[in-house]
């Protein structure tokens, strides 16, 4: 197994959503992850997204749930791809909760 890479943010590691990605493939070949919409609003530019890890019996593991708001000053990114961005972010967040990238 590899290192997990990271990157420092302020006093702290963090672990990118690639590299948790790439762990948890790794540990689990055979599971899923399945993201859904949970609620989008064109007019305010906000996203809710749900994120959600599954074994190979269909067996939820572990959820995630990501907010983004496509005029965020602090992030360029959600300008064009707010909802790419919560999708990424809500499988982030349901890595996380299974314990992939939170031991930094």
């Amino acid at each position: 197994m590899r290192k997990i890479k990271t990157t420092k943010i302020g006093q702290n590691d963090y672990v990118d959503v690639s590299e948790r990605l790439i762990h948890f493939w790794e540990l689990n070949p055979n599971w899923s992850i399945i993201t859904s919409i949970e609620q989008v609003n064109l007019e305010t530019g906000t996203v809710i997204v749900k994120a959600r890890v599954e074994d190979e019996k269909g067996k939820v593991r572990s959820t995630g749930h990501a907010f983004e708001f496509q005029a965020d000053k602090k992030s360029r990114v959600n300008m064009t791809s707010f909802v790419e961005n919560c999708e990424t972010s809500a499988i982030g967040r349901s890595l996380g909760t299974k314990g992939i990238g939170t031991e930094y």
